[in-house]
């Protein structure tokens, strides 16, 4: 690492190379996520018949890149190598994952019992960013496991047209006025990898700098366009201050002065100079006469003072010398020099006895105390420190936990130096979560920065914190690292210090870019006989440590259902016509896989019993309880198929299926259901509504009182199929908030023939007949005329069947969709019957009215959103009872309605089938009349998904339109929110 090492008298306002920002409250937004996250956040296991089949790799297990669609990762057995030349083993790796991206070696660490090389993906002489192979080596000289991102399926799009220069203007653009200028020893062109277009883009890694220490920023720029694709600040800094008087404080300003050795301290006796040693002590031949000076500058800081003169001591001392007694007093120095310069050199030797073989911060440290005015900020800025007077907070230099972790950010700039790590994201949150655990180990508590607004509690970070991750991400990278800060702290607690440090620092070697990186890293580290299949000797504690803050997935088996299939068409052991339907008399097949999808290295599932059951009494099943032995991490069993036999005399119903897993011992369990239909619908539901789900509500109702039915969504447009109409049977046609051409002239011909040959049909929606105009199906078939296409009222009063008269509902409210914005109101001709106005009395607006002989019901709104407000008015279950005894003669005797009891806890799950690559459901329990949301969070832990659930126990259909990958559901209300369930999008 090259460095610039400061001698003599120099202006702290012109210091540093880069500075990163710590505790800068302000949230940023990055542009795009780092490619190494997306690299890695959706890695899948391939099945037995995808592992690696070259030599050596043939019995690893490897996992897959959907990003890259490439193998990532692989460990296995150790396996021997006839040669120990990087590259040799490298050429070894990329055969086997079939890849032709070159690399170049960049680093070969060899910490404690491992050594790593690291290699960078070049393209065209260029660095790929993020792209990276890594091998690791045991003691035995045996490869253990090896990363591998690459992108050589991805061609070039574009070339270096631009400047470095006008790249740099053009970052500088978008920061606040400052004499930007390009620092161009930390600045190189590059490629990005660009996952929407899977394209490496090329661009250039820019870092400015203004003429402050603390106008620091980097970014990515694209080469050809100056568009900014990411960009961070290029300083790392925290809120940590005090006052008092004293030689040094600890741990902060609060506390007693005391006083201790100045070790290492370059004291100038005349015309040479010696330095003081580990405890203070010098010694030095200075002939008759000696005069002495020192500053508080030494081996491994140099502390300045931004707000006067720095520090200094001189006396003039003649032969014979007597035993110098020289101390720093407090009328000396500011008391922020004095405890900078005992704690920089504090946390120095303390690195060195935890790592003797790092020397890169072996300088004189540029450290300033009372930095700027008023200046709420610490930082480390690339290879010096800075510490603000405080304005909301006392001063930063007071609190040693403060410097101990701007230090700590020049040890983890100086593993990672050249290597890809942003300060943002996972990659901030780690660089901020190692600094905060350094900080807080030192000092033996949880607490960063407690008392540094003059109180215990304005303390910044609490390492003892309940953050889980994908869930309470925030996108900064402060607020997100106790994710990293957090989990060290449990080990910590749980292994000792001397472990928990060791193994908080050494990983770092990892060089990690993903909190899944440094967990492997931590594993890595901790292991003692270099093969991580076997365990480590704390592999619980850590799995369980990282775990419980979401990364990782634990110690323990985690049991999931996957591939669940049922089927009645003849194959295998199933019976039946293979319609869509199952129908009395037919056998289903069922088949799934149990797998346990804890990843990486973690002990197995023994003992997995697998029972399922149900307790409908008219169906038997046999294969029904099966036990597998073993069920190693990330590994599946496909089940034998259970067969579901249908009685023929059997009503028609829905049938719940419940599966239940467990294993070792019972302490892991899977408890999951899925239902069907039994019988042939004769209701068919058909939503033309594509913006929201309005057909749930229906569908809800329906299941609520045990009815079947058939569902179809139609696009905008498009016309259903005459097939798939119930004979005999009843249409209900949901539009829902759909505008334009909704009923087709080929609908219209299907539904009138439907109507003539003694069916029945219901239209509903606030714009199902406004494009009619004066067609045929409006003037001969519904009689109705449009009275007013864009009425707004909130209820409506029953006239005649299938409404109670004089009964009065809701349009809209919390127990129906709650999606009414206009409706349509009628005018009909004197022989027309009229079964509901609009209002809460009769004789407003027509409503809806009968049509086709009373076979036909039309409505100017959607029957979806109906809401019973009051003791005996009418809901949408209400409704859907008035609609089947209005309709008796063509559809079947359903069993009895019995009301389901409201749920007395909230719970969401499990949602079926998942993985899924189409639809989700996803059931769902809610308790409370104000009911509540369902949220659906990405990885990141940003919503993509956010609707209002009514009270009561159902499930939710989840069409994601967004990519495949890892997300979570969760049900929130005013008073909590439930925990995730863990959804997995596939395509």
């Amino acid at each position: 690492m090259k460095r610039r090492i400061l001698t003599g008298h120099f202006s702290s306002k012109a210091l540093f190379v880069t500075i990163a920002m710590l505790l800068l409250s302000t949230s940023l937004a990055w542009a795009v996520q780092w490619p190494a996250e997306r690299d890695v956040q959706d890695l899948t296991r391939t099945p037995q018949s995808g592992q690696l089949n070259q030599t050596p790799f043939a019995n690893w297990s490897v996992f897959w890149s959907t990003g890259l669609n490439m193998p990532a990762l692989a460990y296995g057995p150790p396996a021997n190598l006839t040669s120990q030349n990087p590259a040799s083993v490298l050429r070894l790796v990329t055969a086997a994952a079939e890849t032709d991206a070159h690399f170049d070696l960049i680093r070969t660490k060899t910490t404690g019992r491992l050594t790593r090389h690291y290699f960078r993906e070049m393209r065209d002489g260029l660095p790929v960013l993020a792209g990276r192979a890594d091998l690791v080596i045991n003691a035995r000289g045996q490869l253990m496991r090896w990363s591998l991102r690459a992108h050589d399926r991805w061609p070039s799009k574009g070339r270096h047209d631009l400047s470095l220069p006008t790249a740099a203007s053009a970052l500088s653009a978008t920061r606040p006025s400052a004499d930007w200028q390009l620092d161009a020893s930390r600045s190189f062109a590059a490629w990005f990898p660009d996952y929407d277009t899977h394209t490496l883009r090329p661009a250039y890694w820019v870092h400015i700098q203004g003429a402050r220490p603390d106008e620091r920023w980097e970014g990515v720029v694209d080469a050809t366009s100056g568009e900014i694709i990411m960009d961070w600040p290029g300083i790392q800094t925290d809120v940590l201050s005090g006052t008092m008087s004293g030689a040094y404080w600890q741990p902060y300003i609060q506390s007693d002065v005391q006083t201790g050795p100045f070790p290492y301290e370059n004291i100038y006796v005349n015309a040479d100079s010696v330095y003081s040693s580990s405890t203070g002590t010098f010694s030095i031949e200075a002939g008759n006469a000696a005069q002495l000076s020192t500053g508080l500058n030494g081996r491994y800081v140099y502390v300045m003072n931004d707000a006067g003169e720095a520090g200094h001591l001189s006396q003039n001392l003649t032969a014979p010398y007597s035993p110098l007694a020289w101390t720093w007093g407090e009328n000396d120095a500011t008391h922020a020099e004095l405890n900078l310069y005992h704690h920089v050199n504090f946390v120095h030797d303390w690195y060195k006895v935890l790592d003797p073989g790092f020397s890169d911060l072996d300088y004189p440290v540029p450290t300033i105390a009372n930095y700027g005015i008023n200046y709420d900020n610490a930082f480390w800025g690339g290879n010096g420190m800075a510490f603000g007077t405080g304005s909301m907070y006392l001063n930063f230099a007071m609190f040693s936990d403060v410097i101990y972790h701007e230090f700590s950010h020049g040890v983890t700039g100086s593993i990672y130096d050249g290597v890809d790590f942003p300060y943002a994201g996972q990659t901030g949150a780690m660089n901020e979560g190692w600094s905060d655990y350094i900080g807080c180990t030192i000092n033996g508590d949880p607490y960063m920065g407690d008392w540094i607004g003059g109180s215990f509690a304005s303390y910044f970070r609490n390492l003892l914190s309940t953050m889980v991750f994908p869930r309470d991400w925030q996108g900064e990278v402060h607020a997100d690292s106790p994710f990293i800060s957090a989990s060290l702290w449990s080990i910590r607690e749980q292994l000792g210090t001397q472990i928990g440090d060791s193994l908080a620092h050494f990983a770092r070697y990892g060089l990690a870019t993903t909190f899944v990186d440094y967990m492997i890293a931590v594993l890595e580290t901790d292991d003692n006989d270099g093969d991580l299949s076997n365990g480590t000797p704390h592999s619980r504690v850590i799995y369980d440590a990282f775990n419980a803050h979401g990364i990782g997935s634990g110690d323990d088996p985690v049991l999931a259902i996957h591939d669940l299939a049922y089927y009645a068409n003849g194959q295998g052991g199933s019976h039946g016509d293979g319609d869509r339907f199952f129908e009395q008399g037919e056998t289903i097949e069922l088949v799934f896989n149990v797998s346990n999808d804890a990843i990486l290295y973690p002990p197995p599932a023994t003992g997995v019993q697998i029972v399922v059951h149900t307790t409908d009494q008219s169906l038997s099943m046999d294969n029904a309880t099966q036990t597998i032995d073993t069920l190693a991490a990330s590994h599946g069993h496909a089940v034998a198929p259970i067969h579901l036999a249908l009685t023929a005399d059997g009503p028609n119903r829905w049938v719940v299926i419940q599966i239940d897993v467990s294993a070792n011992g019972g302490t892991a369990t899977l408890h999951q259901e899925f239902e069907f239909q039994v019988g042939t619908p004769r209701v068919l539901i058909v939503q033309n509504d594509q913006s929201s789900d309005v057909e749930s509500f229906v569908r809800a109702a329906m299941r609520d009182h045990q009815n079947i039915y058939d569902s179809v969504s139609v696009a905008a447009g498009q016309s259903i199929q005459a097939s798939i109409l119930p004979q005999p049977g009843m249409v209900i046609w949901l539009s829902g908030n759909a505008s334009g051409n909704i009923l087709t002239p080929t609908d219209q011909t299907i539904l009138q023939s439907y109507l003539a040959a003694g069916n029945r049909v219901v239209l509903s929606g606030q714009n199902i007949v406004d494009s009619l105009g004066a067609t045929d199906f409006m003037e001969n078939v519904l009689h109705v005329q449009i009275n007013d296409p864009s009425m707004r009222t909130l209820a409506a009063t029953g006239t005649q069947a299938p409404f109670s008269h004089g009964e009065w509902f809701l349009l809209s409210g919390g127990y129906g969709a709650n999606n009414q914005t206009e409706q349509t109101s009628f005018t009909v001709p004197d022989s027309a019957r009229i079964v509901t106005s609009y209002g809460r009395t009769a004789g407003g607006q027509t409503a809806g009215v009968s049509f086709a002989e009373g076979k036909g019901l039309l409505f100017g709104f959607g029957i979806e959103a109906v809401s019973g407000m009051a003791a005996g008015s009418t809901d949408l279950p209400g409704l859907l009872d008035n609609l089947q005894a209005w309709a008796v003669d063509v559809l079947p005797a359903e069993p009895a309605v019995h009301r389901m009891a409201l749920p007395t806890v909230w719970s969401i799950g499990p949602a079926y089938p998942n993985p899924f690559n189409g639809t989700a459901n996803i059931s769902y329990s809610i308790p409370s009349p104000m009911g509540g949301d369902l949220r659906i969070f990405d990885l990141m832990g940003r919503e993509v998904e956010h609707r209002h659930l009514g009270v009561g126990t159902g499930t939710v259909a989840w069409q994601p339109h967004t990519a495949t990958g890892i997300y979570f559901a969760q049900v929130a209300w005013s008073g909590g929110q439930t925990k995730p369930v863990k959804l997995m999008y596939l395509k």
